[in-house]
């Protein structure tokens, strides 16, 4: 589990929290501390004050899988192969080990057909796969995405989200203003002005705090 405790940074302001394992949904108006929360769980930022731990340990000492919210900010290599491998070469997996798994990877998010092409000839939905095939391809024990949505068509968010469960991490941490997407995570944080809200599975919270707002899912909305 991750737990928070006396967390202080920027815009957030969070006393205490516990994070199950499985996969937890941040949601949340623009400007509540959403991305912040995730770049100080995934350990690109330090604290101001207070302390992270996931499973007893600082988020740094894991390997962690980070997808950013740009795609373009989230390759260093030029071919989609390279990319997808670099996390298994750069810890000196042998060259088997290696094809495998990115043949494994790029076949559960569906871009087995990029592999040969150039990162920047790619459109934004294709990076973001790329992207989330290339932070999954070594089995990280934390998995952070920051708003895959704004870049995937409606059939690129159901193959992203059923090939995320399917990763084998055991957190992984979703930024997202798809609604949707939300109501299929096992848990929910709900930030405002920096502070958790409401946290718990997605039907406890739209159902008791959420219905009547812009943040309830449409599918559900509209359900008879």
């Amino acid at each position: 589990m991750i737990e928070i405790n006396g967390l202080n940074h920027g815009i957030l302001n969070i006393d205490e929290a516990i994070i199950p394992e499985g996969i937890t949904a941040v949601a949340g108006r623009n400007g509540s501390g959403k991305s912040t929360l995730l770049k100080l769980v995934s350990g690109l930022k330090i604290p101001d004050s207070g302390s992270i731990h996931i499973d007893g340990k600082n988020p740094r000492k894991l390997d962690t899988g980070y997808v950013s919210e740009y795609p373009d900010d989230n390759s260093i290599f030029g071919m989609v192969y390279d990319e997808i491998a670099s996390s298994l070469r750069f810890k000196h997996a042998g060259c088997d080990e290696t094809d495998r798994r990115v043949t494994e990877i790029s076949s559960l998010f569906e871009i087995s057909h990029l592999l040969k092409r150039e990162i920047r000839t790619l459109s934004g939905g294709e990076k973001v796969m790329v992207a989330l095939a290339s932070a999954c391809a070594d089995r990280p024990d934390l998995l952070v995405i920051d708003e895959p949505d704004s870049h995937l068509d409606r059939e690129s968010a159901e193959i992203f989200f059923e090939s995320v469960l399917n990763t084998g991490s055991e957190h992984i941490i979703i930024c997202t203003h798809n609604m949707e997407t939300v109501s299929k995570a096992d848990n929910m944080i709900f930030l405002e002005s920096g502070r958790i809200k409401f946290q718990g599975t997605p039907e406890e919270i739209f159902a008791n705090f959420l219905k009547k707002t812009c943040f309830y899912p449409p599918l559900w909305r509209f359900k008879k």
